[in-house]
C-alpha cells in the first residue's frame, strides 16, 4: 500500500489531498492523528478503490499543526473484511 499527501493551498478553503494507491484490496480505511494524541479512523461516503486509486480531499481550518495519515485495506469476502497491514505513516504539516 502507498499513501501519497499533497498540500492545496486556498485562502478561503484550505484542503489536504490525500492520494491512495493499492494492488492489494477493494476498499480502505483512512485514519489521522494529531501529536501526542492516538489514531482515528475517518469515516468517509465512498472508502472503495477505483483501479487500485482513490484521491480524498480534506478541508481543514487551522494552520500551524502537523497530522498524520496511514491508511489500511481491506476485501469483503462473504460478508466479512479481510484486512491488510497499515501502510507507513505520512506527516503532512498544514
Amino acid at each position: 500500500d502507498r499513501l501519497r499527501s499533497r498540500g492545496l493551498g486556498d485562502v478561503y478553503k484550505r484542503q489536504v489531498q490525500i492520494t491512495v494507491k493499492s494492488s492489494v484490496g477493494s476498499y480502505f480505511d483512512l485514519y489521522m492523528k494529531k501529536k501526542g494524541k492516538k489514531f482515528v479512523r475517518i469515516r468517509l461516503a465512498k472508502n472503495s478503490l477505483k483501479k487500485g486509486k482513490r484521491v480524498v480531499k480534506l478541508a481543514y481550518s487551522q494552520k500551524g499543526y502537523t497530522l498524520w495519515f496511514k491508511v489500511r485495506t481491506y476485501d469483503k469476502i462473504n460478508g466479512k473484511k479481510k484486512y491488510r497491514a497499515y501502510s507507513g505513516q505520512k506527516k503532512i504539516r498544514l
